[in-house]
């Protein structure tokens, strides 16, 4: 087994890396200029450009329920004067960067350790998409490298631990279970906290509790907050989500994901491991079912599986019989094939659509004001999603989203109005109308007298194997408007 440890990484595993990195930049470099992003790419990019670091912090992300560490990010390329499309280079750094480390570091296997990074979550979903998961597989790779350690070096490993909380609220559940199964095997004096303060047992904790304090600054929810529809479950629906989340990680065929998770329980217990898996899943899961949980969410549970599966190959104290442990490598091996068997195959799926087809109509439609000069005539523009067009302009084009007038993104309260109606657009008459398209009931919503359809802008969310939702536009211009 290479376990090549920090500071001491053999030549040909440098090698190797170079090679796959070069792959890996490659993959990249094809498909980043073809992905269209999407409304949760645009609003992170544009609550960073229209909003001071303090009301962000102090204000906008309460309504988003995000902490901090994806938006200071995304201040970097936005205060180097980039433009909205290295959002998603952002994404793909962060996927490579954590492709070398894991490649680099990870004790898996040679064959495994080599597509891992190509495998859905980590290549296409959270490298491709630019999102606040992003940054995960990056961070719980390098909790990885500082886990055998933990107990002589707690600072830097907490600090860690808070880097993962502020990435999201799923990732700082998962964070603050490992901080409290590192408390319980450490036996953190807490008797003697105060006269213990200097040492770097009771500094890392002061650090993990200044990084949850800021974090409840950050996220929590003001009483104007609007309340998605996904909080409103039976009793079905939190066992379904659970099951959801518990499968689609995994492979989406319950048979496939039932053998991958009792071989990786099996396997995680062999090694004295469980524990790091088994208490975020279970918190995990209870967040699911009883908050929400996208289907972009799957990925918190792949990386959580994922960092253990690392510890797992990590030297145990953990005494076995031979051949039991024999047999436990054998079945790990079996479970890790099958799942990068499907997983790859997700990401070759998700990148042929993502490079031949629109991940989202903004794009197009924002290239289409541009070209006719469009983009200074009376907009009325329908639904929350609009705002995935903004980015692509200086300023607010939708006169009825906040009057015309910067912030561009969309305010999460119920004291918001888009002034998007029927009765809204008719009474004002703009030059042209954006119908979003999202969901089914979206189609016959407007009757609009006066106006005809100019164009369609198509999109779709694509997920894995499948179409999950469109993001489609469709343009109507005023019958008596000339430009």
């Amino acid at each position: 087994m290479d376990t090549s440890p920090v500071g001491s990484v053999p030549k040909t595993r440098l090698f190797e890396v170079a090679v796959l990195t070069t792959l890996l930049v490659t993959l990249y470099a094809i498909l980043i200029p073809r992905h269209e992003p999407w409304f949760d790419e645009a609003q992170a990019w544009l609550l960073v450009r229209d909003s001071s670091l303090v009301d962000l912090l102090n204000n906008r992300l309460r309504y988003e329920g995000h902490p901090c560490l994806w938006y200071l990010l995304l201040r970097i390329p936005m205060g180097l004067g980039l433009p909205y499309a290295a959002i998603n280079w952002v994404s793909a750094g962060l996927s490579v960067a954590g492709a070398i480390v894991f490649w680099t570091y990870s004790p898996i296997p040679k064959l495994f350790r080599y597509l891992f990074p190509f495998s859905f979550f980590l290549f296409y979903q959270y490298g491709v998409i630019a999102r606040s998961y992003s940054l995960l597989p990056l961070f719980c790779f390098l909790f990885c490298i500082l886990f055998p350690d933990r107990m002589k070096k707690p600072v830097p490993f907490t600090f860690v631990l808070a880097a993962i909380s502020q990435i999201s609220v799923h990732s700082a559940l998962v964070a603050l279970c490992w901080w409290g199964l590192y408390l319980w095997e450490s036996k953190f004096p807490f008797r003697t906290f105060y006269r213990d303060r200097k040492s770097p047992q009771v500094q890392a904790a002061m650090l993990f509790v200044v990084s949850g304090l800021f974090l409840i600054f950050q996220l929590f929810p003001p009483s104007d907050i609007l309340k998605p529809d996904f909080f409103d479950k039976d009793a079905s629906l939190f066992f379904r989500m659970i099951y959801t989340m518990w499968n689609g990680p995994l492979a989406e065929l319950w048979p496939l994901s039932l053998g991958i998770f009792a071989v990786s329980l099996f396997w995680f217990w062999l090694r004295g491991v469980l524990q790091w898996y088994l208490l975020p899943a279970v918190a995990l899961s209870g967040l699911f079912g009883v908050l929400y949980g996208k289907a972009w969410h799957e990925g918190v549970v792949f990386c959580l599986w994922l960092s253990v599966l690392w510890l797992s190959f990590l030297p145990s104290t953990k005494k076995v019989s031979t051949e039991m442990e024999a047999n436990g490598r054998l079945l790990i091996r079996a479970a890790m094939a099958c799942l990068l068997g499907v997983h790859v195959n997700w990401s070759l799926t998700s990148a042929r659509f993502d490079y031949a087809q629109p991940y989202s109509g903004a794009k197009a439609l924002a290239g289409y004001l541009h070209e006719q000069h469009l983009e200074k005539a009376s907009i009325v523009a329908t639904q929350f999603f609009a705002p995935a067009v903004l980015p692509y302009f200086d300023d607010n084009i939708f006169m009825n989203f906040n009057k015309g007038k910067r912030p561009s993104f969309f305010w999460w309260s119920n004291h918001y109005s888009m002034n998007d109606t029927e009765k809204y657009i008719l009474d004002n008459r703009p030059d042209l109308v954006i119908i979003s398209y999202k969901y089914p009931d979206s189609s016959g919503k407007y009757v609009l007298t006066g106006y005809r359809k100019e164009r369609i802008f198509v999109g779709d969310l694509y997920f894995k194997d499948r179409k999950l939702e469109p993001e489609t536009f469709v343009l109507y211009r005023r019958e008596d408007f000339r430009r």
